[in-house]
């Protein structure tokens, strides 16, 4: 498909339409299932377990869902007459609870964060 996107505009339809049932059977229907009540916040939250030693390369790695994965930003292409990109931002469904924060870092200073945030007073770090 990719090699035939610039001699029909249908290609590009298959191919947006792929990306986004990817979006949605990735994360979209999978993501609610893990969803817990969470007694502390008295409400629905979405926690991640955290394995510290199940990364042959000693990185912290997460499961049940793997956060990790979740793209940033994910852009297509509008299906009206222009070529127009519209952006989908999945991240931006992750919110913290009242008074606390949602934090975020680079995979390469995942672990550095980590042991810091363990350092920090319990209210900050949620």
């Amino acid at each position: 498909m990719k090699a035939i996107k610039d001699q029909h505009p249908l290609p590009n339809v298959v191919l947006e339409h792929r990306k986004l049932t990817a979006l949605i059977t990735k994360y979209i229907d999978v993501l609610p299932k893990y969803i817990r009540y969470n007694a502390r916040f008295e409400m629905d939250r979405l926690h991640g377990t955290w394995m510290q030693t199940a990364s042959p390369t000693g990185r912290l790695a997460v499961k049940n869902p793997n956060l990790q994965t979740i793209p940033h930003k994910v852009c297509f292409m509008s299906t009206g007459a222009g070529t127009e990109e519209v952006t989908i931002t999945l991240r931006d469904a992750f919110l913290a609870p009242k008074g606390c924060m949602l934090l975020t870092a680079d995979y390469s200073q995942l672990e550095l964060r980590y042991d810091v945030s363990m350092q920090l007073p319990r209210q900050v770090i949620g």
